[in-house]
């Protein structure tokens, strides 16, 4: 069985982009009977420990680049290598069609609440995914979730959903004070700290999580630390880190490198995700991972993800989350057990059974 796999989003700085990869790494060391290419960024590095002839640099930093490979070479090269599967593993699949096109669906937030996008965005992204139901034999999801927002929203049926659950790369694991203190000192963190992790992008609750903090500081030993790149519409959570009392004990290191993520959640209190809505949620599982405490907001796929390992709170309640600090800031039993949960939890993941899914996936759809 031959598949092309579209590399293209793995410089990507989000979950989207370490799903990719990850899946890449897998599926080519996986073997099984599938003989796979995957087109990758020209500029980006390949993985690391598998064999780079299965990989096929591609030339495409530009945006219009990208569009032309999407939505036509990528068809083009195929049909010309007679290859059984496609897989476009970022949402969104090419103009042309392919008869066996496996797409994965991360999530469709910009159905659920267009209002947490720029308005162009969000039209973009809705003409955009109808166009690719519409050409793919298969969809993967991350969660039921997911599955079931295709089928509510869209009329996609589940017959055509496949879930192949995310997980932690092996680097995500409790690492040493040494290794914790060199990160407080290269993105200056403090001893304490709570983290939140992720694009600032209304549905990530950051504001709730500023206000809930400035609320109860006073009360806490832990400071609280917002990592990620700015995104859009932000006007808001500005507005409520310029207000808040406590600004001083607000940190904004900036975009965390991939390999200090590891070190910063084992140097964190606790992961705050109390996010409006995931697909998925990566950075739950890769806390867990790590020994850290979670924070989740009992909302989309997060309790599927997170189980019974994590501390939930309501994300529109600001009180209950700052009740939720306050016991995680003082309470070394609660951050013991969520450790323990968590560790184990994590264990229940991982890229390779990601890797097997979709290899399901192929064979089920190309028959062989």
């Amino acid at each position: 069985m031959k598949v092309l796999f579209n590399g293209l989003q793995a410089g990507n700085r989000s979950g989207t982009g370490v799903y990719t990869r990850e899946l890449a790494k897998q599926l080519v060391s996986l073997g099984g009977g599938i003989d796979i290419r995957v087109f990758w960024p020209r500029d980006i590095s390949v993985p690391k420990g598998v064999d780079e002839r299965f990989f096929l640099p591609v030339g495409a930093q530009s945006t219009m680049a990208r569009l032309v490979f999407d939505h036509w070479t990528f068809v083009t090269s195929a049909r010309e290598t007679m290859s059984d599967v496609l897989h476009y593993p970022c949402t969104f699949a090419g103009l042309r069609k392919f008869r066996h096109t496996v797409v994965t669906i991360h999530d469709i937030s910009f159905l659920r609440n267009p209002a947490w996008f720029r308005a162009d965005r969000a039209l973009y992204y809705r003409k955009a995914i109808k166009m690719t139901l519409n050409r793919a034999a298969m969809v993967i999801t991350g969660s039921q979730y997911t599955a079931c927002d295709l089928e509510e929203m869209l009329g996609f049926s589940r017959e055509r959903v496949r879930v192949t659950p995310y997980a932690a790369r092996s680097e995500f694991r409790p690492l040493d004070e040494a290794a914790q203190q060199a990160v407080r000192t290269k993105y200056t963190l403090p001893n304490r700290f709570f983290l939140c992790l992720g694009t600032f992008e209304p549905r990530k609750n950051l504001e709730r999580c500023v206000l809930a903090f400035s609320q109860i500081a006073a009360k806490l030993s832990s400071d609280l630390v917002l990592a990620g790149r700015w995104g859009w519409k932000t006007r808001g959570l500005r507005a409520v880190l310029n207000d808040s009392p406590y600004a001083g004990r607000i940190h904004l290191p900036g975009f965390i490198m991939d390999e200090d993520l590891p070190a910063v959640l084992s140097a964190a209190t606790a992961l705050l995700y109390p996010s409006l809505y995931e697909g998925f949620g990566l950075p739950v599982i890769e806390a867990m991972a790590c020994g850290t405490p979670v924070v989740v907001s009992r909302a989309s796929s997060l309790p599927e993800v997170a189980g019974d390992a994590a501390l939930y709170v309501d994300p529109y309640d600001t009180e209950a989350l700052s009740q939720a600090l306050i016991a995680l800031d003082s309470e070394e039993q609660l951050r013991c057990t969520l450790r323990e949960k968590g560790l184990q939890r994590a264990k229940t993941f991982s890229w390779a059974r990601t890797a097997e899914l979709t290899l399901a996936v192929y064979r089920e759809l190309a028959g062989k």
